[in-house]
């Protein structure tokens, strides 16, 4: 007959089976949070949408709780989750909650948008949910947007290398070669021109600096001249009034004396304009002319003169 445990062997199995025991029952009740302040509310989508359990539920970024449970409901075809939030952070009963991806690899938060409600949440109340485009869904629509630009642009090229293999036909390669040819030849030719040429440009250069350089002084020597001619131009428009005022002066009484002789009445008027009077003094001119020149020729005959008084006059 096989001798049975010791005592101390079933005393030991007996504490070990306790803690173990204790060990379950501690982290059962965290997992109910009994006794640890957290709200639960719950939130259906249409898709997972990559959330798992224990992702975490952020306010404006900050993380406030974590997702408890993620289950299928088959009579609404809905994704139930489960979310665990701390009972310091009251929730109005508009606010909603929105997957957000963290990476590329699918990983997702819920963020939860508070509203303005003046109620807050209740525990076990559901939150309206936000369905927005995944990371991935948003990357795969991109990709699709950029194969599709990708394709015409492919296209775009095929179409410009067919130009460029047309231009760059042997032909063309050809009369190309000859032209870069014949552009370095004008080239070589053009620096032994400048260089047989250099003092003649250095002399032409130097002319022209000297041309420039007297230019310079001409136009300071004129700087005078042009003063004096402001100054003159300034004085003319000053007196000009008065110039004019005197020029018509003596064109109106130039005027007036040209009437006066053109007028019959007048002296200078009637000689020029009666011929009997014209001809009267002419006739008595010529009279006069003829005596002064018989007095000249025959002077006794005008006058007698006695030497001693006794002759007749």
């Amino acid at each position: 007959m096989k001798k049975g445990l010791s005592r101390t062997a079933k005393i030991g199995i007996f504490g070990l089976s306790m803690a173990v025991l204790l060990y379950l029952g501690i982290n059962y009740i965290k997992s109910k949070k009994i006794f640890s302040g957290m709200h639960t509310y719950y939130v259906e989508y249409s898709t997972a949408a990559g959330i798992e359990v224990s992702a975490p539920v952020v306010i404006k970024g900050f993380k406030v709780g974590t997702v408890d449970n993620v289950s299928f409901d088959i009579k609404k075809s809905t994704i139930v989750v489960s979310l665990s939030v701390s009972n310091k952070y009251p929730i109005p009963d508009n606010s909603r909650a929105k997957v957000t991806s963290t990476s590329l690899l699918g990983g997702s938060v819920i963020e939860i948008v508070l509203g303005n409600s003046k109620e807050d949440l209740q525990n076990r109340a559901h939150i309206a949910a936000v369905e927005e485009q995944g990371m991935m869904e948003a990357l795969g629509s991109e990709y699709e947007k950029l194969k599709q630009m990708a394709s015409g642009l492919v296209d775009q090229l095929s179409l410009a290398m067919q130009g460029i293999n047309g231009v760059l036909s042997p032909e063309n390669v050809k009369n190309l070669s000859g032209l870069i040819a014949n552009l370095n030849g004008i080239s070589a030719n053009l620096n032994t021109l400048i260089g047989s040429q250099q003092s003649n440009l250095n002399t032409m250069l130097a002319n022209l600096n000297r041309a420039s350089k007297t230019l310079g002084d001409e136009l300071t020597a004129l700087s005078p001249v042009v003063t004096n001619l402001d100054s003159v131009s300034l004085t003319l428009r000053r007196d000009l009034p008065l110039l004019t005022a005197n020029a018509n002066n003596a064109i109106n009484n130039l005027n007036v004396t040209l009437s006066k002789i053109n007028s019959p009445e007048g002296t200078i008027g009637k000689l020029l304009n009666e011929d009997e009077l014209y001809n009267n003094i002419n006739g008595a001119i010529d009279a006069l002319t003829i005596l002064l020149e018989d007095v000249k020729q025959n002077p006794r005959r005008y006058i007698n003169v006695s030497i001693f008084g006794s002759g007749k006059k």
